[in-house]
């Protein structure tokens, strides 16, 4: 399965690997502080996770110096976790648009 560590860590400059980082630590520090001051976390929680998603997806789009492995289509703990994700509400909101 491939992990966030070994995305990054495959990444073929430094400087990229570096500001993935500062990004992800930078995102994850603001949504801190939005935490500590609105009273809706399951909404943030969940604006943060997708923030995160679509990073770690544009990382794949920056050179690499290897392959990094896909996740097996018959992995069946990845698609039971996936499933779950799926049938979870998300809580907090009351109406989609």
């Amino acid at each position: 399965m491939t992990d966030p560590r070994g995305l990054i860590g495959a990444l073929a400059s430094e400087t990229h690997r570096r500001l993935v980082v500062a990004a992800l630590v930078g995102i994850s520090l603001a949504y801190v502080v939005m935490f500590a001051m609105v009273f809706d976390y399951s909404r943030w929680i969940s604006n943060w996770a997708v923030c995160m998603f679509l990073i770690l997806h544009a990382v794949k789009m920056l050179p690499a110096a290897r392959k990094t492995e896909l996740i097996p289509a018959e992995d069946r703990k990845t698609n039971i976790f996936g499933l779950i994700l799926t049938l979870i509400p998300r809580v907090g909101i009351v109406r989609p648009f």
